[in-house]
């Protein structure tokens, strides 16, 4: 026969006495927490797939704050990137007074001083770890003290907080994640000590992510300037197609977004997400991209062929001309015993085919040169 016994209190250093026959085991752990954190660690790694999927800054700094809400039972939420020696607050977000104004206001990002004097600067200097049951009642010996214009100004109250800094991979501060209020029953109250390693893990893994993302983004800007700078030089080469390739770029990227804006007909059925819309722009600034192997010589000429080609092609026919005219003498020769105005039809044959090869290499001139078909 099995029993198991629970202790009164629930936390994580409760014991579990197992009986099986005259044998006692003490495992130490509360089943009822250890299921608890075993959901909370199954759903923190939940987060870090999707954080490790999103490729997009903004959207991830947002993700991270709404996931770290959402597990901890925050209200309120805050992030900021450490920049040189300031603090970007890049995120603000407040689930009651987004209920309460039936609307998210705008937030625009700014920068604070890095220092203790803040909570967020403290937490980014130091590097520690803050749970606060009450941001009002911090005592006045302690470096960093609360910012009370976002109350004030948005009739709110801050009480509960913690804040964790970001580390990434390297073991380097990138930012702080702050959350604000946790709610139990719509009453606040103060943040969990267990909530303490699971936001910690998962600032940690939202630092790698945003490391990433700033790194891809670094590549995909390289990227961009080494297309750019490699069509311009091609297109430097000659005056004649200087700007070609940003201009292409720019048109299909406005084509693709008049298209998006259609909702009738044929184009309305098409739609060119942002990704597949800088996909048309790098195409069109690589384009022409071949002619970095092209001689000068050809990109310069003015005309479809070049002086040298067209004066080759009129020693060809001036050499048919002659063969013309040799046949013609041969048949005078030929027929110098008969009378005159016999050999008007030979003459007027061989006139003709005279025209015929001029008009050729008339026509071969004209459509040399651009606009013949206009």
């Amino acid at each position: 026969m099995t029993m198991m016994i629970w202790s009164k209190a629930d936390t994580m250093d409760q014991s579990v006495v197992t009986r099986r026959g005259d044998t006692l085991e003490k495992t130490g752990v509360n089943p009822r927490t250890s299921s608890y954190l075993e959901a909370q660690i199954r759903k923190l790694n939940a987060i870090g797939i999707a954080l490790s999927n999103e490729r997009n800054l903004n959207k991830l700094l947002e993700v991270i704050v709404r996931e770290a809400r959402g597990f901890t039972r925050a209200d309120g939420g805050s992030l900021y990137i450490k920049e040189g020696k300031k603090l970007n607050f890049t995120v603000a977000q407040t689930e009651s007074l987004e209920k309460r104004d039936g609307k998210k206001e705008p937030f625009k990002s700014f920068y604070l001083p890095l220092t203790k004097g803040s909570i967020a600067g403290y937490v980014a200097v130091t590097g520690e770890l803050l749970n606060i049951s009450d941001v009002y009642q911090v005592p006045p010996t302690v470096e960093y003290q609360v910012n009370k214009q976002f109350d004030q100004k948005n009739n709110y109250r801050s009480k509960s907080m913690l804040v964790v800094p970001m580390r990434d991979q390297a073991g380097s501060i990138i930012g702080v994640l702050q959350l604000i209020n946790s709610l139990t029953s719509g009453r606040v109250v103060p943040f969990k000590r267990e909530y303490e390693s699971l936001v910690l893990s998962l600032a940690s893994q939202a630092a790698v992510a945003i490391k990433n993302v700033k790194l891809i983004e670094e590549i995909r800007n390289l990227f961009k300037s080494l297309v750019r700078y490699s069509a311009k030089a091609i297109d430097a080469r000659s005056p004649h197609t200087a700007g070609h390739s940003g201009r292409v770029a720019r048109y299909s990227v406005r084509i693709a977004n008049a298209i998006n804006e259609e909702t009738n007909g044929r184009l309305g059925q098409i739609y060119f997400s942002p990704e597949e819309i800088e996909e048309l722009r790098m195409a069109g600034w690589l384009h022409d991209i071949g002619k970095i192997g092209v001689r000068e010589s050809v990109l310069e000429k003015t005309n479809k062929l070049t002086d040298d080609q067209l004066e080759v092609i009129s020693q060809r026919f001036e050499a048919i001309k002659r063969g013309f005219q040799n046949a013609w003498l041969e048949t005078r020769l030929e027929h110098l015993a008969e009378p005159p105005g016999a050999l008007e039809e030979f003459e007027a044959a061989y006139r003709a085919k005279l025209r015929e090869v001029d008009a050729d290499l008339d026509f071969i001139r004209r459509v040399s040169i651009p606009g013949f078909l206009s």
